[in-house]
Protein backbone atom coordinates (compact mmCIF):
# COMPACT_ATOMS: atom_id res chain seq x y z
CA UNK A 1 0.00 0.00 0.00
CA UNK A 2 1.23 3.46 -0.68
CA UNK A 3 2.90 4.75 2.48
CA UNK A 4 4.54 8.01 3.28
CA UNK A 5 7.86 6.39 3.99
CA UNK A 6 9.31 3.16 2.70
CA UNK A 7 10.08 1.42 5.98
CA UNK A 8 10.95 -2.18 6.85
CA UNK A 9 8.54 -4.66 8.37
CA UNK A 10 9.03 -6.88 11.40
CA UNK A 11 8.04 -10.52 11.54
CA UNK A 12 6.89 -11.45 15.00
CA UNK A 13 4.21 -14.01 14.20
CA UNK A 14 3.90 -17.34 12.47
CA UNK A 15 3.15 -17.55 8.76
CA UNK A 16 0.09 -19.70 8.41
CA UNK A 17 0.83 -21.95 11.39
CA UNK A 18 -1.65 -24.47 10.02
CA UNK A 19 0.34 -24.73 6.83
CA UNK A 20 3.34 -26.10 8.63
CA UNK A 21 1.54 -28.30 11.12
CA UNK A 22 2.03 -32.03 11.33
CA UNK A 23 -1.18 -32.50 9.37
CA UNK A 24 0.48 -30.68 6.47
CA UNK A 25 -2.13 -28.03 5.72
CA UNK A 26 -0.96 -25.59 3.06
CA UNK A 27 -1.90 -22.06 2.15
CA UNK A 28 -5.01 -23.34 0.49
CA UNK A 29 -4.50 -27.04 0.77
CA UNK A 30 -8.09 -28.03 0.28
CA UNK A 31 -9.57 -30.36 -2.29
CA UNK A 32 -12.28 -32.97 -2.14
CA UNK A 33 -13.55 -33.37 1.39
CA UNK A 34 -11.42 -30.54 2.73
CA UNK A 35 -14.16 -28.89 4.71
CA UNK A 36 -15.04 -32.14 6.42
CA UNK A 37 -11.39 -32.82 7.17
CA UNK A 38 -10.84 -29.44 8.72
CA UNK A 39 -14.07 -29.33 10.63
CA UNK A 40 -13.33 -32.71 12.11
CA UNK A 41 -10.33 -31.09 13.78
CA UNK A 42 -12.38 -28.37 15.46
CA UNK A 43 -12.84 -29.21 19.13
CA UNK A 44 -16.48 -29.54 20.07
CA UNK A 45 -16.01 -28.97 23.73
CA UNK A 46 -13.35 -29.53 26.33
CA UNK A 47 -9.77 -28.48 26.08
CA UNK A 48 -10.72 -24.91 26.76
CA UNK A 49 -12.02 -24.34 23.24
CA UNK A 50 -15.68 -23.38 23.03
CA UNK A 51 -18.07 -25.24 20.77
CA UNK A 52 -19.16 -23.45 17.66
CA UNK A 53 -22.34 -21.51 17.99
CA UNK A 54 -25.00 -22.13 15.38
CA UNK A 55 -25.71 -19.22 13.12
CA UNK A 56 -29.09 -20.53 12.14
CA UNK A 57 -31.04 -20.32 15.36
CA UNK A 58 -31.04 -18.79 18.78
CA UNK A 59 -33.42 -21.35 20.24
CA UNK A 60 -32.42 -22.93 23.55
CA UNK A 61 -30.58 -26.23 23.45
CA UNK A 62 -32.70 -29.31 23.73
CA UNK A 63 -30.10 -31.11 25.78
CA UNK A 64 -29.03 -33.43 23.00
CA UNK A 65 -25.37 -34.13 22.68
CA UNK A 66 -25.04 -33.57 18.93
CA UNK A 67 -26.13 -29.95 18.82
CA UNK A 68 -23.31 -27.48 18.28
CA UNK A 69 -25.18 -24.59 19.89
CA UNK A 70 -23.58 -23.08 22.95
CA UNK A 71 -25.06 -20.01 24.65
CA UNK A 72 -22.52 -17.68 26.18
CA UNK A 73 -22.89 -14.35 27.92
CA UNK A 74 -22.20 -11.30 25.79
CA UNK A 75 -19.02 -10.58 27.73
CA UNK A 76 -17.73 -14.13 27.34
CA UNK A 77 -18.56 -14.04 23.64
CA UNK A 78 -16.71 -10.75 23.12
CA UNK A 79 -13.65 -12.06 24.98
CA UNK A 80 -13.64 -15.29 22.96
CA UNK A 81 -14.05 -13.43 19.68
CA UNK A 82 -11.32 -10.94 20.60
CA UNK A 83 -8.84 -13.63 21.56
CA UNK A 84 -9.62 -15.51 18.36
CA UNK A 85 -9.11 -12.39 16.24
CA UNK A 86 -5.78 -11.73 17.94
CA UNK A 87 -4.61 -15.27 17.24
CA UNK A 88 -5.55 -14.98 13.58
CA UNK A 89 -3.73 -11.64 13.29
CA UNK A 90 -0.51 -13.16 14.62
CA UNK A 91 -0.58 -15.77 11.87
CA UNK A 92 -1.61 -13.31 9.16
CA UNK A 93 0.96 -10.55 9.57
CA UNK A 94 3.95 -12.50 8.24
CA UNK A 95 1.81 -14.12 5.55
CA UNK A 96 0.70 -10.68 4.34
CA UNK A 97 4.31 -9.55 4.21
CA UNK A 98 5.31 -12.69 2.34
CA UNK A 99 2.68 -12.13 -0.31
CA UNK A 100 3.71 -8.49 -0.68
CA UNK A 101 7.25 -9.59 -1.51
CA UNK A 102 5.86 -12.08 -4.05
CA UNK A 103 3.80 -9.29 -5.63
CA UNK A 104 6.94 -7.13 -5.82
CA UNK A 105 5.80 -4.31 -3.54
CA UNK A 106 6.75 -2.89 -0.15
CA UNK A 107 6.00 -5.28 2.75
CA UNK A 108 3.70 -2.71 4.34
CA UNK A 109 1.44 -2.97 1.30
CA UNK A 110 0.58 -6.52 2.29
CA UNK A 111 -0.26 -5.53 5.86
CA UNK A 112 -2.53 -2.64 4.92
CA UNK A 113 -4.13 -4.64 2.10
CA UNK A 114 -5.24 -7.21 4.68
CA UNK A 115 -6.37 -4.55 7.14
CA UNK A 116 -8.49 -2.57 4.66
CA UNK A 117 -9.93 -5.63 2.91
CA UNK A 118 -10.67 -7.46 6.15
CA UNK A 119 -12.37 -4.52 7.84
CA UNK A 120 -14.36 -3.20 4.87
CA UNK A 121 -15.57 -6.59 3.62
CA UNK A 122 -16.61 -7.66 7.12
CA UNK A 123 -18.64 -4.49 7.62
CA UNK A 124 -20.08 -4.75 4.09
CA UNK A 125 -21.56 -8.20 4.71
CA UNK A 126 -18.87 -10.86 4.35
CA UNK A 127 -19.85 -14.19 5.91
CA UNK A 128 -19.50 -13.82 9.68
CA UNK A 129 -16.42 -15.66 10.90
CA UNK A 130 -14.74 -15.63 7.48
CA UNK A 131 -11.30 -13.99 7.46
CA UNK A 132 -10.25 -12.04 4.35
CA UNK A 133 -6.82 -10.63 3.60
CA UNK A 134 -3.80 -10.64 1.32
CA UNK A 135 -3.41 -13.99 -0.43
CA UNK A 136 -0.87 -15.86 -2.48
CA UNK A 137 -3.44 -16.64 -5.17
CA UNK A 138 -3.69 -12.89 -5.79
CA UNK A 139 -0.04 -12.00 -5.26
CA UNK A 140 1.33 -14.53 -7.76
CA UNK A 141 -0.52 -13.32 -10.92
CA UNK A 142 -0.24 -9.71 -9.74
CA UNK A 143 3.51 -10.11 -9.36
CA UNK A 144 3.81 -10.98 -13.04
CA UNK A 145 2.25 -7.74 -14.24
CA UNK A 146 4.14 -5.67 -11.66
CA UNK A 147 7.45 -7.13 -12.85
CA UNK A 148 6.64 -6.81 -16.53
CA UNK A 149 4.86 -3.44 -16.63
CA UNK A 150 5.46 -1.68 -13.32
CA UNK A 151 3.77 -1.21 -9.96
CA UNK A 152 1.63 1.65 -11.33
CA UNK A 153 -0.62 -0.95 -12.97
CA UNK A 154 -1.37 -2.69 -9.69
CA UNK A 155 -4.26 -0.38 -8.78
CA UNK A 156 -6.09 -0.61 -12.12
CA UNK A 157 -5.66 -4.40 -12.10
CA UNK A 158 -7.21 -4.83 -8.66
CA UNK A 159 -10.00 -2.34 -9.39
CA UNK A 160 -10.95 -4.21 -12.56
CA UNK A 161 -10.82 -7.53 -10.70
CA UNK A 162 -13.08 -6.12 -7.97
CA UNK A 163 -15.58 -5.00 -10.63
CA UNK A 164 -15.64 -8.54 -12.04
CA UNK A 165 -16.20 -9.92 -8.54
CA UNK A 166 -19.09 -7.49 -8.03
CA UNK A 167 -20.72 -8.50 -11.31
CA UNK A 168 -20.33 -12.18 -10.43
CA UNK A 169 -21.99 -11.61 -7.06
CA UNK A 170 -24.84 -9.54 -8.52
CA UNK A 171 -25.41 -12.26 -11.12
CA UNK A 172 -25.79 -14.75 -8.25
CA UNK A 173 -22.92 -16.86 -9.47
CA UNK A 174 -22.03 -18.25 -6.06
CA UNK A 175 -23.60 -21.61 -6.83
CA UNK A 176 -21.11 -22.15 -9.67
CA UNK A 177 -18.54 -23.25 -7.10
CA UNK A 178 -20.10 -26.70 -7.53
CA UNK A 179 -18.55 -26.89 -11.02
CA UNK A 180 -15.04 -27.03 -9.56
CA UNK A 181 -14.38 -30.72 -9.05
CA UNK A 182 -11.73 -32.38 -6.91
CA UNK A 183 -9.31 -32.98 -9.83
CA UNK A 184 -9.55 -29.36 -11.00
CA UNK A 185 -9.05 -28.08 -7.47
CA UNK A 186 -6.06 -30.38 -7.07
CA UNK A 187 -4.56 -29.05 -10.29
CA UNK A 188 -5.12 -25.47 -9.18
CA UNK A 189 -3.33 -26.11 -5.91
CA UNK A 190 -0.46 -27.88 -7.68
CA UNK A 191 0.05 -24.86 -9.93
CA UNK A 192 -0.15 -22.45 -7.03
CA UNK A 193 2.34 -24.44 -4.97
CA UNK A 194 4.85 -24.56 -7.83
CA UNK A 195 4.51 -20.82 -8.41
CA UNK A 196 5.03 -20.08 -4.72
CA UNK A 197 8.11 -22.29 -4.67
CA UNK A 198 9.52 -20.69 -7.82
CA UNK A 199 8.99 -17.19 -6.41
CA UNK A 200 11.28 -17.97 -3.45
CA UNK A 201 14.28 -18.74 -5.65
CA UNK A 202 14.89 -15.03 -6.30
CA UNK A 203 16.64 -14.63 -2.94
CA UNK A 204 19.55 -16.68 -4.29
CA UNK A 205 20.08 -14.43 -7.30
CA UNK A 206 22.55 -11.57 -7.44
CA UNK A 207 21.31 -8.02 -6.93
CA UNK A 208 21.50 -7.31 -10.65
CA UNK A 209 19.48 -10.45 -11.38
CA UNK A 210 22.34 -12.05 -13.30
CA UNK A 211 23.83 -15.20 -11.80
CA UNK A 212 23.88 -16.22 -8.15
CA UNK A 213 24.91 -14.40 -5.00
CA UNK A 214 28.59 -14.32 -3.98
CA UNK A 215 29.70 -17.62 -2.46
CA UNK A 216 29.69 -16.56 1.21
CA UNK A 217 26.34 -14.77 0.98
CA UNK A 218 24.87 -17.69 -0.99
CA UNK A 219 25.95 -20.15 1.72
CA UNK A 220 24.53 -17.93 4.49
CA UNK A 221 21.24 -17.44 2.64
CA UNK A 222 20.92 -21.16 1.94
CA UNK A 223 21.76 -22.09 5.50
CA UNK A 224 19.21 -19.73 7.07
CA UNK A 225 16.56 -20.83 4.57
CA UNK A 226 17.17 -24.50 5.33
CA UNK A 227 17.25 -23.94 9.10
CA UNK A 228 13.96 -22.06 9.08
CA UNK A 229 12.30 -24.72 6.92
CA UNK A 230 13.54 -27.58 9.13
CA UNK A 231 12.36 -25.86 12.31
CA UNK A 232 9.00 -25.07 10.74
CA UNK A 233 8.50 -28.72 9.83
CA UNK A 234 9.75 -30.44 12.97
CA UNK A 235 8.78 -28.10 15.83
CA UNK A 236 5.09 -29.13 15.64
CA UNK A 237 6.19 -32.76 15.98
CA UNK A 238 8.49 -32.10 18.93
CA UNK A 239 6.40 -29.71 21.03
CA UNK A 240 3.54 -31.05 23.18
CA UNK A 241 -0.02 -30.13 22.33
CA UNK A 242 -1.28 -27.92 19.52
CA UNK A 243 -1.40 -24.21 18.81
CA UNK A 244 2.32 -23.44 19.08
CA UNK A 245 3.41 -20.58 16.77
CA UNK A 246 6.06 -22.81 15.24
CA UNK A 247 6.71 -20.62 12.21
CA UNK A 248 7.22 -17.65 14.50
CA UNK A 249 9.64 -19.64 16.62
CA UNK A 250 11.53 -20.75 13.50
CA UNK A 251 11.75 -17.17 12.21
CA UNK A 252 12.92 -15.81 15.56
CA UNK A 253 15.53 -18.55 15.95
CA UNK A 254 16.98 -18.07 12.47
CA UNK A 255 16.95 -14.28 12.84
CA UNK A 256 18.80 -14.40 16.15
CA UNK A 257 21.37 -16.79 14.70
CA UNK A 258 21.93 -14.58 11.66
CA UNK A 259 22.44 -11.47 13.82
CA UNK A 260 24.65 -13.17 16.41
CA UNK A 261 26.90 -14.60 13.71
CA UNK A 262 26.81 -11.35 11.68
CA UNK A 263 25.96 -13.27 8.54
CA UNK A 264 26.14 -11.37 5.23
CA UNK A 265 22.46 -11.73 4.45
CA UNK A 266 19.70 -9.43 3.18
CA UNK A 267 16.92 -8.42 5.55
CA UNK A 268 13.50 -6.86 5.14
CA UNK A 269 14.86 -3.33 5.57
CA UNK A 270 13.83 -1.52 2.43
CA UNK A 271 15.51 1.71 1.37
CA UNK A 272 16.28 4.12 4.16
CA UNK A 273 15.33 3.12 7.69
CA UNK A 274 14.74 6.75 8.62
CA UNK A 275 11.02 6.13 8.74
CA UNK A 276 11.52 3.88 11.77
CA UNK A 277 12.76 6.84 13.78
CA UNK A 278 9.79 9.02 12.89
CA UNK A 279 6.24 9.08 14.12
CA UNK A 280 4.00 6.04 13.86
CA UNK A 281 1.86 8.23 11.62
CA UNK A 282 4.45 7.80 8.86
CA UNK A 283 3.48 4.17 8.32
CA UNK A 284 -0.21 4.88 7.64
CA UNK A 285 -1.47 4.33 4.09
CA UNK A 286 -2.61 7.27 2.01
CA UNK A 287 -5.33 7.63 -0.60
CA UNK A 288 -3.96 7.22 -4.14
CA UNK A 289 -7.19 7.11 -6.15
CA UNK A 290 -7.87 5.27 -9.37
CA UNK A 291 -4.47 5.72 -10.96
CA UNK A 292 -2.13 6.85 -8.19
CA UNK A 293 -2.00 10.34 -9.66
CA UNK A 294 -0.97 9.12 -13.14
CA UNK A 295 -3.77 10.23 -15.46
CA UNK A 296 -2.05 8.54 -18.41
CA UNK A 297 -3.33 5.22 -17.08
CA UNK A 298 -6.95 6.13 -17.91
CA UNK A 299 -6.79 4.61 -21.38
CA UNK A 300 -8.11 1.63 -23.30
CA UNK A 301 -4.52 0.43 -23.63
CA UNK A 302 -4.27 0.15 -19.85
CA UNK A 303 -7.51 -1.82 -19.75
CA UNK A 304 -6.22 -4.23 -22.40
CA UNK A 305 -2.94 -4.65 -20.52
CA UNK A 306 -4.41 -5.41 -17.10
CA UNK A 307 -7.52 -7.35 -18.20
CA UNK A 308 -5.90 -10.84 -18.36
CA UNK A 309 -4.32 -10.49 -14.90
CA UNK A 310 -7.50 -8.98 -13.49
CA UNK A 311 -9.58 -11.85 -14.86
CA UNK A 312 -7.21 -14.44 -13.36
CA UNK A 313 -7.23 -12.67 -9.99
CA UNK A 314 -11.03 -12.37 -10.01
CA UNK A 315 -11.57 -16.06 -10.82
CA UNK A 316 -9.23 -17.41 -8.18
CA UNK A 317 -10.37 -14.86 -5.58
CA UNK A 318 -13.97 -15.91 -6.13
CA UNK A 319 -13.03 -19.57 -5.90
CA UNK A 320 -10.98 -19.15 -2.72
CA UNK A 321 -13.63 -17.01 -1.05
CA UNK A 322 -16.46 -19.42 -1.87
CA UNK A 323 -14.43 -22.31 -0.47
CA UNK A 324 -13.86 -20.29 2.71
CA UNK A 325 -17.61 -19.61 2.93
CA UNK A 326 -18.20 -23.36 2.66
CA UNK A 327 -15.84 -23.98 5.56
CA UNK A 328 -17.86 -21.59 7.76
CA UNK A 329 -21.20 -22.90 6.50
CA UNK A 330 -20.26 -26.46 7.31
CA UNK A 331 -19.24 -25.39 10.81
CA UNK A 332 -22.02 -23.07 11.93
CA UNK A 333 -24.84 -23.47 9.41
CA UNK A 334 -25.79 -21.90 6.08
CA UNK A 335 -28.61 -19.61 7.15
CA UNK A 336 -28.80 -16.08 5.78
CA UNK A 337 -30.49 -13.80 8.28
CA UNK A 338 -32.92 -12.37 5.72
CA UNK A 339 -33.45 -15.04 3.06
CA UNK A 340 -32.56 -18.34 4.72
CA UNK A 341 -30.68 -19.07 1.46
CA UNK A 342 -27.16 -20.55 1.44
CA UNK A 343 -26.48 -19.16 -2.04
CA UNK A 344 -27.43 -15.67 -0.85
CA UNK A 345 -24.65 -15.90 1.74
CA UNK A 346 -22.12 -16.70 -0.98
CA UNK A 347 -23.23 -13.91 -3.29
CA UNK A 348 -23.36 -11.37 -0.49
CA UNK A 349 -19.84 -12.37 0.56
CA UNK A 350 -18.55 -11.91 -2.99
CA UNK A 351 -20.01 -8.41 -3.21
CA UNK A 352 -18.56 -7.53 0.19
CA UNK A 353 -15.15 -8.80 -0.91
CA UNK A 354 -15.43 -6.69 -4.06
CA UNK A 355 -16.01 -3.57 -1.96
CA UNK A 356 -13.03 -4.39 0.26
CA UNK A 357 -10.74 -5.00 -2.70
CA UNK A 358 -11.79 -1.78 -4.40
CA UNK A 359 -11.13 0.33 -1.33
CA UNK A 360 -7.85 -1.46 -0.74
CA UNK A 361 -6.75 -0.56 -4.29
CA UNK A 362 -7.77 3.07 -3.79
CA UNK A 363 -5.38 3.17 -0.83
CA UNK A 364 -2.55 1.62 -2.84
CA UNK A 365 -3.09 -2.00 -1.78
CA UNK A 366 -3.56 -5.21 -3.72
CA UNK A 367 -6.57 -6.60 -1.89
CA UNK A 368 -6.95 -10.34 -1.52
CA UNK A 369 -9.73 -12.84 -0.87
CA UNK A 370 -11.19 -15.16 1.73
CA UNK A 371 -8.41 -17.04 3.53
CA UNK A 372 -9.19 -20.69 4.23
CA UNK A 373 -6.41 -21.47 6.77
CA UNK A 374 -7.06 -18.31 8.78
CA UNK A 375 -10.81 -18.86 8.62
CA UNK A 376 -10.38 -22.36 9.97
CA UNK A 377 -8.09 -21.07 12.72
CA UNK A 378 -10.69 -18.44 13.60
CA UNK A 379 -13.40 -21.10 13.91
CA UNK A 380 -11.12 -23.39 15.88
CA UNK A 381 -10.37 -20.55 18.31
CA UNK A 382 -14.06 -19.78 18.86
CA UNK A 383 -14.47 -16.86 16.46
CA UNK A 384 -17.72 -17.18 14.54
CA UNK A 385 -18.84 -13.56 14.36
CA UNK A 386 -17.89 -10.20 12.90
CA UNK A 387 -16.13 -9.15 16.11
CA UNK A 388 -13.29 -11.63 15.65
CA UNK A 389 -12.56 -10.37 12.14
CA UNK A 390 -12.61 -6.71 13.18
CA UNK A 391 -10.24 -7.48 16.06
CA UNK A 392 -7.97 -9.33 13.60
CA UNK A 393 -7.68 -6.22 11.41
CA UNK A 394 -7.23 -3.90 14.41
CA UNK A 395 -4.41 -5.99 15.89
CA UNK A 396 -2.61 -6.08 12.54
CA UNK A 397 -2.84 -2.31 12.16
CA UNK A 398 -1.77 -1.52 15.72
CA UNK A 399 1.14 -3.94 15.47
CA UNK A 400 2.55 -2.11 12.45
CA UNK A 401 1.95 1.32 13.94
CA UNK A 402 3.52 0.76 17.33
CA UNK A 403 6.19 -1.91 16.76
CA UNK A 404 7.91 -0.27 13.82
CA UNK A 405 11.24 0.21 15.72
CA UNK A 406 11.64 -3.58 15.75
CA UNK A 407 11.23 -3.79 12.00
CA UNK A 408 13.96 -4.79 9.62
CA UNK A 409 15.81 -7.52 11.50
CA UNK A 410 14.28 -10.50 9.71
CA UNK A 411 16.26 -12.04 6.83
CA UNK A 412 14.52 -12.67 3.55
CA UNK A 413 15.92 -16.19 3.84
CA UNK A 414 13.79 -16.82 6.95
CA UNK A 415 10.70 -15.85 5.00
CA UNK A 416 11.77 -18.04 2.09
CA UNK A 417 12.22 -21.02 4.41
CA UNK A 418 8.69 -20.75 5.74
CA UNK A 419 7.18 -20.02 2.34
CA UNK A 420 9.03 -23.01 0.93
CA UNK A 421 7.29 -25.26 3.45
CA UNK A 422 3.95 -23.62 2.66
CA UNK A 423 4.52 -24.16 -1.07
CA UNK A 424 5.48 -27.81 -0.57
CA UNK A 425 2.37 -28.43 1.54
CA UNK A 426 0.16 -26.65 -0.99
CA UNK A 427 1.10 -29.11 -3.74
CA UNK A 428 -1.30 -32.04 -3.59
CA UNK A 429 1.19 -34.88 -3.72
CA UNK A 430 -0.98 -37.77 -2.56
CA UNK A 431 -4.14 -36.95 -4.57
CA UNK A 432 -2.03 -36.42 -7.70
CA UNK A 433 -0.11 -39.68 -7.36
CA UNK A 434 -3.32 -41.51 -6.53
CA UNK A 435 -4.99 -40.17 -9.68
CA UNK A 436 -2.04 -41.26 -11.80
CA UNK A 437 -2.02 -44.76 -10.32
CA UNK A 438 -5.75 -45.14 -10.95
CA UNK A 439 -5.70 -43.76 -14.51
CA UNK A 440 -5.56 -47.18 -16.18
CA UNK A 441 -8.18 -48.74 -13.96
CA UNK A 442 -11.92 -48.52 -13.72
CA UNK A 443 -14.85 -48.99 -16.07
CA UNK A 444 -14.47 -47.59 -19.58
CA UNK A 445 -16.47 -44.45 -20.17
CA UNK A 446 -19.34 -44.91 -22.66
CA UNK A 447 -17.42 -47.65 -24.45
CA UNK A 448 -14.51 -45.33 -25.16
CA UNK A 449 -10.93 -46.35 -24.41
CA UNK A 450 -10.82 -43.19 -22.27
CA UNK A 451 -12.52 -43.81 -18.94
CA UNK A 452 -13.82 -41.38 -16.33
CA UNK A 453 -10.68 -41.71 -14.24
CA UNK A 454 -8.55 -40.81 -17.25
CA UNK A 455 -10.65 -37.72 -17.89
CA UNK A 456 -10.19 -36.65 -14.29
CA UNK A 457 -6.44 -37.11 -14.64
CA UNK A 458 -6.38 -35.05 -17.85
CA UNK A 459 -8.28 -32.26 -16.10
CA UNK A 460 -5.87 -32.42 -13.16
CA UNK A 461 -2.76 -32.29 -15.34
CA UNK A 462 -4.13 -29.55 -17.60
CA UNK A 463 -5.15 -27.41 -14.64
CA UNK A 464 -1.76 -27.92 -12.98
CA UNK A 465 0.29 -27.01 -16.04
CA UNK A 466 -1.83 -24.10 -17.20
CA UNK A 467 -2.08 -22.61 -13.70
CA UNK A 468 1.71 -22.77 -13.47
CA UNK A 469 2.69 -21.75 -17.00
CA UNK A 470 -0.16 -19.41 -18.06
CA UNK A 471 -2.43 -18.17 -15.28
CA UNK A 472 -4.61 -19.74 -12.63
CA UNK A 473 -7.96 -18.45 -13.84
CA UNK A 474 -7.44 -19.98 -17.28
CA UNK A 475 -6.21 -23.21 -15.72
CA UNK A 476 -9.37 -23.63 -13.67
CA UNK A 477 -11.65 -22.92 -16.64
CA UNK A 478 -9.77 -25.32 -18.93
CA UNK A 479 -9.91 -28.04 -16.27
CA UNK A 480 -13.68 -27.60 -15.90
CA UNK A 481 -14.16 -27.66 -19.68
CA UNK A 482 -12.23 -30.93 -20.00
CA UNK A 483 -14.41 -32.59 -17.38
CA UNK A 484 -17.71 -31.22 -18.73
CA UNK A 485 -17.17 -31.15 -22.49
CA UNK A 486 -14.90 -34.12 -23.22
CA UNK A 487 -17.49 -36.76 -22.11
CA UNK A 488 -20.05 -35.11 -24.44
CA UNK A 489 -17.64 -35.27 -27.36
CA UNK A 490 -16.92 -38.93 -26.65
CA UNK A 491 -20.65 -39.66 -26.58
CA UNK A 492 -21.10 -38.10 -30.02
Amino acid sequence: MHVRHSIPVYFYAAICCLASSSEGLGVASFSGHASSLLLSKIPRGGGGTPKLKSASTDAPQDGTEDTPIVHKSKLTNVVTESLSGTTVALTSIPASIAFATIAGVDPLVGIWSSVVLGAVSSIAGLRAGLVAGAAGVVAVPLGKIVRSSGVKYMGPTILLASLMELIFGLAKGGRLINLVSDPVMTGFLNGLGCLLLKSQLDIFRAVDGVGLLPKLELMATGGITALTAVLTIFLPKLLPGNGWPCSLMAIVASTVLARVMHLPISTLTIGSSAGVEQSWYSSLPSFVGLTGGDSSLLTVKTLQLVAPAAFSIAVISILETLLAVKVVDDAVGTTDETTNDADAVKNKSLMAMSAGNALSALFGGFGGCGLIPQTFLNLQSGGTGVTSVLVYTAVMALSVLFFAPLIGMIPYASLAGVMGVVAFNTIQWKPTLKSISRANKGVKFLGSPINKISIDLMALIAASLICFKVDMGTGIIVGIMIEKILPTLLLK
